[in-house]
Parts: C-alpha cells; sequence; structure tokens
C-alpha cells in the first residue's frame, strides 16, 4: 500500500490471502476499511490438506492444469517453487503453530468484516467456520454453494459478487 501511496482500503483476500487481508487489519487497523475474507483459513492444523500439501511437494505437476496456468503468468518457470514454498510453509506451520493462525486476537479486527465461504470447500478444515463464528461472533458470514473459489468458480460466481457487492456499498 505504501508503494502505491494507497493510506487505507478494503481489502478482498482469498485462501491465504484471505489470511493475509486479516493479518494486515490486525497489524494496521487504521489503514484497512474493511475486508472480504473468501475460503479463509482459521486453524493452523490443516490435517484434511496435508496429504495434498505432501504430493504437490513431491510434484508440483500435480496442482492441475489451470492452476499451473495460473502459476506460469504469474511466476514463470519458477512457478514450480512456488509451490513447493506454499505447502511447505503450511506444513510447518502446522507442525510448530499456535492453535490458530490469529493467536487468539482474530475479534480484535476493527475493520466490519464478511466471510465467504464455499459449502463444499475441501480446504476448510471441519469446524473452523464454527471456530471463526466464536472468535469473531460480530463477522457476518455467507455461506454459499461453491468450493474453495467461490468468486471464480462459474456456479457461485455470480452470488459471490453480489454478496460482495451488497457488503462493500455498506463499507466502501
Amino acid at each position: 500500500m505504501d508503494a502505491l501511496s494507497i493510506e487505507s482500503a478494503v481489502l478482498w483476500g482469498h485462501s491465504d490471502g484471505a489470511v493475509i487481508a486479516a493479518l494486515l487489519g490486525l497489524d494496521a487497523p487504521e489503514r484497512v476499511r474493511a475486508v472480504i475474507l473468501e475460503a479463509f483459513h482459521y486453524t493452523t492444523q490443516k490435517a484434511r490438506s496435508w496429504g495434498w500439501m505432501r504430493s504437490v511437494l513431491a510434484t508440483p505437476d500435480s496442482v492441475g492444469e489451470r492452476s499451473k496456468a495460473a502459476l506460469l503468468r504469474d511466476h514463470g518457470e519458477e512457478w514450480p517453487k512456488v509451490v513447493e514454498r506454499n505447502a511447505s510453509a503450511w506444513l510447518e506451520i502446522g507442525r510448530i503453530g499456535t492453535p490458530d493462525l490469529y493467536s487468539g486476537k482474530l475479534a480484535e479486527l476493527s475493520a466490519p468484516a464478511l466471510f465467504i465461504h464455499g459449502a463444499n470447500d475441501r480446504r476448510a478444515e471441519p469446524g473452523d467456520l464454527d471456530a471463526v463464528r466464536r472468535a469473531f461472533p460480530t463477522a457476518a458470514v455467507r455461506i454459499i454453494e461453491a468450493g474453495h473459489s467461490p468468486h471464480s468458480e462459474l456456479a457461485s460466481a455470480e452470488e459471490c459478487t453480489r454478496i460482495a457487492s451488497e457488503f462493500l456499498e455498506i463499507y466502501s
């Protein structure tokens, strides 16, 4: 934000980006007006995803054609290293991490927050959304018929965008 001379912003983060958006909101509350947290990760113990993380760590090429194309576009020929770093980081977070990624401080996020969650998200841990609701009871939570990427899945993109737009009309 500093590099772009942006004083404050509404942040929309997806998956790991939602973690970053929440952490930014906790770290610099005066600069974050609101957050949309899509496919949010809460716990450090991602047991449901560890097998997948280990497999992509061993074989980055297994991420799928659509993901490979996006990674190649964004990171060039070094994209397998990006996949390896991400998988390694999550495995390490799970090994040494605290129970949640926010050290029990998620409720201290002062910016208005909207959680958008896909009902069929295979990257979400069982109980994560209930834990988010307990930790941050003032946040809005919307569950839609989608997987891990509601904003880009054909069946849910329009609904996800509508929900986010309604939130932004109030808080941006």
